[in-house]
């Protein structure tokens, strides 16, 4: 009777002990699925974060070349401008020229 009693609770302790490593292992590979999940999740957001510093590095280039440009447009713009208060004044004066040769004509008739 002693033996079957031992048997039993053998068989009992080996059920129980399967049952642990069954549950452990259960828990290891869901602890696992999670961590390569983590890792997928942190090597998606890595290549966020690298491309988005691509892109604000070429923002900020395009920024600087942009600023560039406007100076020179700006440069641009008062020599036109000038040259444009040149371009009038000479025309005043050649309309104002031709004008009182106008009259003096008009007056010798």
């Amino acid at each position: 009777m002693r033996s079957v009693l031992l048997l039993l609770n053998v068989i009992l302790l080996s059920s129980a002990f399967a049952e642990d490593i069954l549950s452990l292992q259960q828990k290891t590979n869901f602890a696992y699925e999670q961590m390569k999940q983590a890792e997928r999740e942190a090597e998606a957001a890595e290549y966020q974060a690298k491309t988005k510093q691509e892109q604000l590095m070429y923002f900020k280039q395009r920024i600087v070349e942009t600023e560039q440009e406007l100076k020179s447009a700006e440069e641009e713009l008062k020599a036109a401008n000038a040259k444009k208060e040149v371009t009038i004044k000479k025309w005043r004066a050649l309309s104002d020229t031709l004008s009182q040769e106008w009259r003096k004509q008009e007056g010798h008739r």
